[in-house]
């Protein structure tokens, strides 16, 4: 890179860090002053922002110090593999996508605190599911060099960081690194199959905040599908999985759980569409496709219509108790 354009890339690097250490300092501060003022919370929620709240913080600034110092020296990915996956540019963009959506889930833990006087443990949990993400990427970045690999997301997302939080934090203590390990997977999942399927379309930043995006909405739907069964006595799972971060304390509304379904529900006809843009799609972005032949046409609609009536309508069905889903379009 020419010095002239490195040197503007770092001071533009320099005043991302700066925005970033400012809200993340005022964060700060709102939260321990929302900590002191306290509020009028339910026992359990008290014990559990009492606890952790302070440790929470804490990882969230050393990984955004340890996520400045990675883009400063080392603004573009170095590993072959990320530079195959990945969309090259001046910046990879980690500190955004390590920093930004904690902050974003912070910012609406403080909103519920300030407007409802109510410590809500759903956007306590996923602010921290958010921050753990950021600390597995910036490992994967590092020292690993890869998000695509099976064996460094389980070593890194099911081994390392469920044991160091576990020892070193009361965040993830007792039984509750079993939620949070969940988030972690299904972010990388998602990030892993994103890379895979479009390759060097997003840089690490952009693929970072996509891949929490859509993976954290879908672990939520699957969590709340999960609780619905327990209640139904479907299932039977023992009250330490889904208790100790009082997520299901908090009320869905209908519509969030209908967007929440349409959502992964057209991520998943996507999905089953893959080997047929395989098969009829143009070999390069740059070529034109061929107009798809009937028996094409016929495959498209049936395996839609599979995924929707087959996956979609029932689950929506179920998780909105009624038989008519498709009311909420209305």
């Amino acid at each position: 890179m020419p010095r002239k354009a490195s040197s503007e890339s770092r001071r533009a690097q320099v005043a991302e860090a700066l925005a970033l250490a400012l809200a993340v300092g005022w964060v700060t501060h709102l939260v321990q002053k929302e900590e002191a003022g306290a509020r009028p919370l339910q026992a359990e929620q008290r014990l559990l922002q009492a606890a952790t709240m302070s440790h929470v913080l804490l990882v969230l600034h050393i990984l955004g110090f340890s996520a400045v110092l990675q883009s400063i020296f080392r603004p573009q990915v170095q590993s072959k593999t990320l530079r195959r996956d990945s969309r090259q540019e001046r910046d990879a963009g980690l500190v955004v996508g390590c920093v930004l959506p904690p902050l974003v889930l912070l910012s609406r833990l403080l909103a519920e605190m300030y407007q409802n006087q109510v410590f809500s443990s759903f956007s306590f949990f996923y602010a921290w599911t958010s921050v753990s993400v950021g600390v597995s990427a910036l490992l994967k970045v590092a020292v690993f060099g890869s998000f695509t690999s099976l064996s460094v997301n389980v070593l890194v997302d099911v081994v390392l960081l469920p044991a160091a939080f576990g020892l070193l934090s009361p965040v993830e203590a007792e039984w509750r690194f079993l939620l949070a390990t969940g988030g972690r997977v299904f972010v990388a999942t998602v990030l892993a199959a994103g890379f895979k399927l479009l390759p060097r379309s997003f840089t690490v930043g952009e693929a970072l905040l996509v891949a929490q995006g859509v993976g954290l909405c879908a672990y939520d739907l699957v969590l709340s599908t999960v609780n619905r069964l327990n209640e139904y006595d479907v299932i039977d799972l023992p009250s330490n999985v889904l208790h100790p971060w009082l997520l299901f304390d908090v009320h869905r509304p209908d519509y969030v759980l209908a967007l929440q379904v349409g959502m992964l529900g057209s991520l998943l006809v996507c999905i089953a569409l893959i080997p047929l843009l395989r098969l009829y799609g143009a070999p390069s972005p740059t070529a034109v496709a061929q107009s798809l032949p009937f028996k094409g046409s016929v495959g498209f609609v049936l395996t839609a219509a599979v995924v929707v009536g087959g996956v979609v309508y029932p689950w929506s069905c179920f998780l909105l108790q009624t038989w008519n889903p498709f009311g909420w379009l209305f």
